[in-house]
């Protein structure tokens, strides 16, 4: 077996999936009808369902991909953060008050109400179909990283981390997904916030070095700024991302559990700006990092 891991990254690893799987169980005696189950008993504290709403809008896409978007050519992808500002305001003003005053568990339980049993199973249908390309790819970022750690192969990690995700969240509902979410959260934060200072410490510019190389490598561009409508500029980008972010806030299950899950209207916004406060400053850092990873392979000789 190949790769640059030592047998203490692999026994954290491996006691971190173990810890999943017993969130899993220990959260499961506590569910004691479907409410509990798929909603949490709709009681969680703000804060946690707030840590949970960061680590479902920043996963290992954000983690990994930003940094190499940023090293490989600039910010443009970071545009569409823009689009969650207005996003974010409808879901506190409008979406919020809407589902947890119809006191359903889902959208999809919305459309059949109003509109027939059709309307719901193709927009659920819809839904799943978009998770199974959007989980397939996180989890496919997530195992090419590892791989690279271990040298496992590639098909056995896929079947190893996706059945232990499928194991706790299956075993302990949606309660079980929000603190392993808020243990995976501030495990990346702390990740995220080692890697720099490393970065920095050995570049021979230090920290003001990074700005030095990377601004007039262009680095830091948001993207061309003209009126192409036919390539990826920053206008283009920066119309389109409002429309995916309201589909996320407005239909996407994976936030609307996360407007009924807390215990109180007051307690979902709060959730939501807590989310919002810790995904944008993430977002920024991530692709720092990667700027900074450019400049690094760019001013260090042999790495």
């Amino acid at each position: 077996m190949s790769g640059t891991a030592r047998w203490q990254d692999l026994l954290v690893i491996g006691l971190g999936c173990l810890m999943f799987l017993v969130v899993g169980i220990v959260v499961s005696r506590k569910n004691k009808s479907a409410e509990d189950y798929f909603l949490a008993g709709r009681n969680m504290p703000g804060w946690l369902v707030g840590f949970s709403v960061m680590a479902t809008l920043i996963s290992s896409m954000s983690f990994l991909a930003n940094p190499g978007f940023a090293y490989a050519e600039n910010w443009r992808q970071f545009v569409p953060t823009f689009g969650y500002i207005l996003a974010f305001f409808a879901a506190m003003y409008l979406f919020i008050p809407f589902f947890r005053l119809g006191h359903v568990s889902s959208a999809y339980e919305y459309l059949e109400k109003r509109f027939g049993s059709w309307a719901r199973f193709y927009a659920a249908a819809a839904f799943l179909l978009i998770q199974f390309a959007r989980v397939g790819v996180i989890l496919y970022a997530l195992c090419l990283a590892i791989q690279q750690m271990t040298g496992l192969n590639m098909v056995v990690l896929l079947l190893l981390l996706g059945g232990i995700t499928a194991v706790y969240t299956i075993i302990g509902g949606f309660e079980a997904v929000i603190w392993i979410d808020v243990v995976q959260g501030l495990a990346m934060i702390i990740g995220a916030f080692i890697c720099l200072p490393i970065l920095v410490h050995q570049l021979p510019g230090g920290f003001g070095q990074i700005f030095d190389v990377a601004i007039p490598a262009g680095k830091f561009s948001l993207g061309e700024m003209s009126w192409n409508i036919t390539d990826k500029t920053f206008l283009v980008m920066l119309l389109i991302s409002p429309f995916g972010w309201l589909q996320i806030m407005c239909t996407d299950q994976t936030m609307i559990q996360r407007y009924i899950a807390p215990k109180s209207k007051r307690e979902a916004r709060k959730s939501l700006i807590i989310g919002g406060a810790l995904s944008i400053p993430l977002w920024i850092y991530f692709f720092f990092i990667g700027t900074a990873l450019y400049v690094f392979y760019t001013v260090v000789p042999g790495k």
